[in-house]
């Protein structure tokens, strides 16, 4: 289930959820986990996966890009873990923004610790979404940023792979 961000209609998202279960059929999350309630939670009990995607790796970057603290989705990463929910973090590759060595370092050591970030995705950005910005008349935030090149994206998936082996190795925990 995903959206826009599906946390914003939780009561939609656990009846969904709820009628999958009852199907027999596995449910997945895709959010950004800058949310939480006690209707969210409810949600998490019937979640067997969750995509959560980390769009910065600094407090400031955050605040300034996604518009919330990174406390938000950090504190969401710990519920998950608490509740031993399996997670696919993603990160969109933007060139000039998250593109850099020591974002990647400052995401492997971010994930290091969370023993339920069973997949990271390094996903390379793309402009698909900015004729919807056109059409309903609003300014695409990033249109000043190119998109990233999905070699050089593969390559820093490798990297990345690397740094987090190495933060999890530093901390024994896996």
């Amino acid at each position: 289930l995903s959206g826009g961000e599906p946390l914003l209609q939780p009561e939609f998202a656990a009846e969904l959820f709820s009628l999958c279960k009852a199907e027999g059929l596995h449910t997945a999350l895709d959010t950004s986990g800058c949310l939480w309630n006690g209707k969210i939670e409810s949600l998490l009990s019937l979640t067997d996966l969750v995509l959560l995607d980390v769009k910065q790796t600094t407090d400031e970057a955050y605040r300034a890009y996604a518009g919330c603290s990174m406390e938000s989705p950090l504190s969401f990463l710990r519920r998950l873990e608490a509740r031993g929910i399996p997670v696919w973090v993603r990160q969109v590759i933007v060139p000039g923004l998250t593109d850099t060595a020591e974002n990647l370092e400052r995401l492997g050591i971010l994930l290091a610790p969370f023993r339920c970030v069973q997949k990271v995705e390094l996903l390379p950005f793309h402009k698909v979404c900015a004729v919807k910005y056109e059409k309903l008349g609003i300014p695409f935030p990033f249109d000043c940023y190119p998109a990233a090149d999905p070699a050089k994206t593969a390559d820093m998936q490798a990297e990345f792979a690397q740094k987090l082996a190495r933060a999890r190795a530093e901390l024994e925990i896996f």
